[in-house]
């Protein structure tokens, strides 16, 4: 169950809003704000990439780590009880 519904999670965080305050429309117009008064669109939208990425790579790794321990914790028991 929670390769599925980490999917469904990253998925929902790419093309959603970004925790509720953020939305990928405020930062494309940041962008473009900054890109206007600075003239550089390769550094202002790589930033954008690396914070999605940032953010889709730290929720990945809890998920990871909560499957392992959820894993875990339901493999002692099985033993436990066999």
């Amino acid at each position: 169950m929670f390769p599925p519904g980490t999917n469904i999670a990253l998925t929902m965080i790419k093309e959603s809003s970004l925790l509720s305050m953020i939305t990928v429309a405020e930062l494309t117009y940041a962008a473009h704000d900054i890109n206007g008064r600075t003239f550089t669109p390769v550094e202002t939208f790589a930033t954008i990439a690396v914070i999605y990425w940032i953010i889709c790579t730290v929720f990945l790794k809890l998920t990871s780590m909560l499957q392992s321990h959820v894993d875990t914790d339901g493999l002692s028991n099985s033993v436990a009880i066999r």
